[in-house]
C-alpha cells in the first residue's frame, strides 16, 4: 500500500505517473517534436558522460589531507540550572488619561492556519508502471517504496583509496539511476520535506540497500546527492568513508573542513568518534553547487502519530487546563537535526494536529484582550506549563528544540521556550518578535503598537519590550535579575 498525501492519491502512483510518461515518450518517438526531444536527451546524456569522465579523473588523482575543525560552540557560558521566580505582578488599572489599548482579535488570523485549503491532486496512475525491484524504505514511521534496477547497487572493493572510489563512481554513473532520483524528488514534493529530509531519505535508502552506516552506504548517498545537485563530498580516514555537506546556515558541534572557502560538515560521524583529518579530492562535480537549506516551512506529511498531552497553567489566580495533540513523528523528524542558527528554529512551524489543539484554546484565552495582557497570558503559559531542565542535564549536549519538540520531551530550557513563545505571539497576536541573547541565556522581546514601560531593546529604531518565557511569573518588560547588567544581542527572526 502506498502512502497517501491527503488527496486520495498514493505517492507511488505519482512516481508511477512520471515513469509512465517517460516510457510513453520513448515508445512514441515518431513526431518531429518527439525526435527533437530524443536529440535533446541524447545531448544531455553526452553532457553528463563528459562531466562524469572529468570528475572521475579528479577522483583518480592524489587526494589531499584536510584538517578538520572540531565544530563551533553556540555559547560557552552555562545556562542557569535553577530559575528565579518573579513576584506576582500587581494588577494596574488605567488612569483616565490613558489612551485605550488595541484589543486582540485572533479569529480571522487563525482560520487559515488551523483550516488550510485542501490541495488539488492529479488523477492516480497504476503502480505497475514502475520499473525495477521494489525496495521498502522505513522513513519516520512510514514505509516508502522505491524502485530501482540492481545495476544501481554497486559494490566497493576491499581497499579504500582514490582508485576504488573512482571505480565506484564510474560504475554507478553508467547505471540507470535517473528514475530513482525522480522518485526521491516526487516524495520530496508530496511529503513536503526540506533538504535535510532529502538527505535523510537518501541515507535511509542507502542503509536499506547496504549494511547500515557502511562505507558503501555513504558512497551511494554521496552519488545520489551529487546527482541531485547538492555540493556533497566524501573523505576517508584509514578504514572509514565520511559523507560531508555544506549548509546555507552555520552548524554547531559538527566537524568540518574548508575547501574553496566553503565549510563541508561531516554528517556521518559516529558518536564519540574523534577525527583529526580526512583525505578528500580537489575539484567538484559541475552543477552540484547546492547547499543545505535547513529552514522549515512545512512539517513533513508522513504517517501521523497523534499523541495527547495535558497542559496546565495559572494566570491571574485562575487555573487553565486543556489537552493538546502533537505529532510524535513530526517531532522525531527533528531528533538528529543539525544544530544550526537560532533563526531556523524561530521560523519553524508546527504540525496540523498541534495547530488545531493548541492554537484554538489559546486563541480563545487571548481573544478580546489588550496586546499587553494577551502577551502576558502566552508568557505565563510557556513559563509554567513545561518543566525546566538544561540540555546538558537532559541530553548531555546542547540541543535546540523546534516548537513541536517541547511536547515530545519532558523538559525544555530557555531557547526552546523562546522559540515556542515567539511562534504563538506571531501566529495568534500578529505582533513582531525578536530574539534576545545574553551570555548563557535566550529570551525574546515584543514590539507593541503603543509605548509600554519596562525593560526593552531596540532594533531598527523600534522598541521591543523584553518577554522572557523562562523567568517564572514575569510579565512583559521584566528581566531576570542576573541579566540586568549583561550585554544583550538582538536577533531579527522575521526575515529568512
Amino acid at each position: 500500500m502506498g502512502i497517501h498525501d491527503g488527496g486520495g492519491l498514493t505517492l507511488i502512483n505519482r512516481v508511477g505517473l512520471i515513469t509512465a510518461l517517460m516510457l510513453s515518450f520513448q515508445a512514441t518517438a515518431e513526431s518531429e517534436f518527439d525526435l527533437w526531444m530524443k536529440q535533446q536527451s541524447d545531448g544531455f546524456s553526452s553532457y553528463q558522460e563528459k562531466h562524469d569522465r572529468e570528475f572521475s579523473s579528479f577522483l583518480e588523482a592524489d587526494w589531499k589531507a584536510f584538517q578538520l575543525n572540531h565544530g563551533a560552540k553556540r555559547d560557552e557560558v552555562p545556562k542557569p540550572v535553577t530559575l528565579p521566580t518573579a513576584p506576582e505582578p500587581a494588577v494596574t488599572k488605567p488612569t483616565p488619561n490613558t489612551p485605550p489599548e488595541n484589543l486582540i482579535s485572533v479569529k480571522e488570523r487563525l482560520t487559515p492556519v488551523v483550516n488550510p485549503p485542501i490541495k488539488k491532486q492529479p488523477p492516480p496512475s497504476p503502480e505497475k508502471t514502475m520499473v525495477g525491484e521494489r525496495i521498502d524504505v522505513d522513513f519516520l514511521g512510514s514505509t516508502l517504496p522505491l524502485y530501482l534496477e540492481k545495476r544501481v547497487q554497486i559494490s566497493l572493493g576491499r581497499s579504500i583509496d582514490n582508485k576504488s572510489i573512482a571505480l565506484f563512481w564510474d560504475q554507478i554513473s553508467s547505471s540507470p539511476y535517473t528514475p530513482l532520483i525522480e522518485q526521491i524528488n516526487a516524495y520530496r514534493k508530496t511529503i513536503e520535506f526540506n533538504d535535510w529530509g532529502t538527505v535523510q531519505l537518501i541515507n535511509a535508502l542507502a542503509n536499506t540497500l547496504y549494511r547500515p552506516q557502511s562505507n558503501e552506504a555513504h558512497l551511494f548517498s554521496w552519488f545520489l546527492l551529487v546527482k541531485s545537485g547538492y555540493a556533497a563530498r566524501i573523505g576517508y580516514t584509514k578504514n572509514r568513508i565520511h559523507l560531508m555537506l555544506p549548509s546555507q546556515t552555520k552548524l554547531f558541534g559538527m566537524p568540518y573542513f574548508t575547501y574553496d572557502k566553503v565549510r563541508y560538515y561531516v554528517i556521518t560521524r559516529k558518536k564519540g568518534q574523534d577525527l583529526g583529518s580526512v583525505f578528500s579530492y580537489e575539484g567538484s562535480y559541475p552543477d552540484a553547487t547546492r547547499k543545505m537549506n535547513l529552514y522549515i516551512s512545512n512539517t513533513p506529511s508522513l504517517k501521523v502519530d497523534k499523541t495527547e498531552k495535558v497542559l496546565r497553567f495559572n494566570y491571574a489566580n485562575k487555573q487553565h487546563e486543556f489537552s493538546i495533540n502533537y505529532d510524535k513523528n513530526a517531532a522525531r523528524y527533528f531528533k538528529d537535526y543539525p544544530a544550526t542558527q537560532l533563526s531556523v528554529y524561530f521560523n519553524a512551524t508546527i504540525s496540523d494536529s498541534l495547530k488545531q489543539s493548541l492554537l484554538l484554546p489559546l486563541g480563545q484565552l487571548v481573544e478580546g484582550k489588550s496586546e499587553q495582557e494577551a502577551v502576558n497570558i502566552l508568557l505565563r503559559f510557556v513559563q509554567t506549563a513545561f518543566a525546566y531542565k538544561t540540555d546538558d542535564e537532559q541530553f548531555g549536549r546542547e540541543k535546540y528544540f523546534f516548537p513541536e519538540e517541547l511536547f515530545l520531551y519532558d523538559y525544555s530550557d530557555c531557547e526552546d521556550r523562546s522559540v515556542l513563545f515567539a511562534y504563538l505571539v506571531k501566529t495568534l497576536l500578529g505582533l513582531e518578535v525578536v530574539a534576545v541573547t545574553f551570555p548563557g541565556h535566550v529570551a525574546t522581546a515584543v514590539h507593541f503598537s503603543r509605548d509600554i514601560a519596562g525593560a526593552s531593546v531596540k532594533k531598527e529604531n523600534k522598541k521591543y519590550l523584553i518577554a522572557d518565557p523562562t523567568y517564572i511569573n514575569a510579565n512583559v518588560g521584566m528581566i531576570m535579575p542576573q541579566f540586568k547588567s549583561s550585554a544583550a544581542k538582538v536577533i531579527s527572526i522575521s526575515d529568512i
